[in-house]
């Protein structure tokens, strides 16, 4: 059998499936954690931000060795990693201190996603393909579908097995990161732009429209994390509802909300503008942040979690396709730089959560509990760290206004081919 470009983009979207799990693993066990270890809202903050850290990390070693390692060969390492810190985590905890074992294997497995963050969004631009920016946006959906399917696959297997045999679970879903490398060892594979064609990271510095993108990439990152990471432990613990129901209705509606608009835009690009629909979202996830908080029925305030993913389904796969079309010699090293603060959005979102709840908590509600409705300490708590991130998608909303103000990115330096900059939609 022959393998074409189409199975190319088949195992992108599986390695996405993988990123999903890399990301969501450690929320959905936010509850098992808390009961088993004792971890504070602190410590569970903490594990989010090792997440992205770690895959930070491999943001700033691509910028200066993606060239040189290849896609392929960055793909079977992120795989390998991916697979091999899952299992990890249904280990190291029962053999050392529990958070200090946690720690080490979400790093691991987090180190694997990195790669995926920087190497799949231009290979399957570099692909051949009439719409771009819609292949970009249909391989980010499955990030949501992946989200999707991890969320269902837990849910059922805590069904089956209980939520104490989570540590079986892990070691499960090391088959899937397993399954993708071998895919990555056969499929055609388009390799990076060469260093020599492509920018340097002091041109792409001394390009204007670069800092745009890469506050951006920091609003997008926060805005999208700050409810994913969270909507679990907001359902369980702030809204009272049991564990199968809070991952179903939490992050399980936030993914199909969230894929649902990733997968339309895909389908329907054409008749849309980007940059107002990312306008757009900022305002419409500030408020759904805002309805989460002051909704006067917990269901409501569900609805409004589930409803804030299609607000923020185009932030990150449209800030990509935007940096595609305004620096399309940007090459590896802008992608990196792109994932890198992309990730520190998602630990910035999520941290202002889990640190701002935990003084809330303290004070026990303090002048939130003034303002805030809520029945326990722990649902004002929580309620008054995601009001606090409105900030980061009005945020967003200003950045794109003030994108459409630069036309033109500066050219080329001499020493490269000059770049023609396109205007996105």
């Amino acid at each position: 059998m022959t393998l074409t470009y189409t199975h190319t983009k088949i195992a992108c979207y599986i390695a996405f499936v993988v990123q999903a799990a890399v990301c969501c693993l450690s929320a959905l066990l936010f509850a098992a954690f808390t009961a088993e270890f004792s971890f504070t809202f602190t410590e569970l903050s903490a594990i989010v931000a090792v997440t992205f850290i770690a895959q930070m990390a491999i943001d700033i070693f691509a910028t200066k060795y993606i060239g040189k390692i290849g896609y392929r060969n960055g793909l079977l390492i992120s795989c390998s990693a991916a697979a091999i810190g899952f299992f990890l985590l249904g280990v190291l905890p029962y053999v050392m201190p529990p958070f200090i074992g946690v720690l080490i294997a979400v790093a691991v497995y987090a180190m694997g996603g990195g790669f995926v963050d920087v190497i799949v969004s231009p290979l399957v631009e570099a692909l051949p393909s009439k719409n771009k920016a819609a292949q970009m946006s249909l391989l980010h959906s499955f990030f949501c579908w992946g989200t999707l399917f991890i969320i269902l696959f837990a849910t059922g297997f805590f069904a089956l097995f209980s939520v104490e045999n989570w540590r079986y679970l892990c070691m499960i879903l090391a088959l899937f990161p397993a399954f993708c490398t071998l895919l990555f060892l056969k499929v055609p594979i388009i390799e990076p732009l060469p260093e020599e064609k492509a920018f340097t990271a002091k041109a792409l510095f001394s390009t204007p429209v670069f800092y745009v993108l890469i506050l951006l990439m920091l609003f997008a990152g926060a805005c999208e994390q700050l409810m994913s990471q969270w909507a679990s432990f907001f359902a369980e613990c702030g809204l009272g509802v049991e564990k199968e129901v809070g991952d179903l209705l939490g992050p399980g509606l936030f993914a199909v909300t969230m894929g649902g608009v990733r997968t339309f835009f895909g389908v329907k690009q054409n008749k849309i503008s980007l940059k107002r629909a990312l306008t757009v979202s900022g305002v419409a996830c500030a408020l759904c942040y805002a309805l989460c908080v002051f909704a006067p029925h917990p269901i409501l305030s569900l609805v409004f979690c589930a409803l804030t993913g299609a607000s923020v389904g185009l932030m990150w796969p449209g800030c990509v396709s935007i940096a595609a079309k305004r620096i399309p010699l940007g090459g590896a090293k802008m992608y990196a730089m792109l994932a890198l603060f992309g990730d520190v959005g998602c630990i910035v979102g999520p941290a202002l959560v889990g640190v701002l709840s935990d003084e809330v908590e303290r004070a026990g509600g303090g002048v939130f509990a003034t303002f805030i409705g809520g029945s326990t300490v722990t649902e004002i708590a929580l309620k008054a760290g995601i009001l606090a991130g409105i900030i980061f998608p009005l945020a967003l909303s200003a950045v794109v206004v003030a994108l459409k103000k630069i036309k033109t990115a500066n050219p080329a330096p001499s020493s490269l081919p000059t770049q023609s900059v396109q205007e996105e939609q």
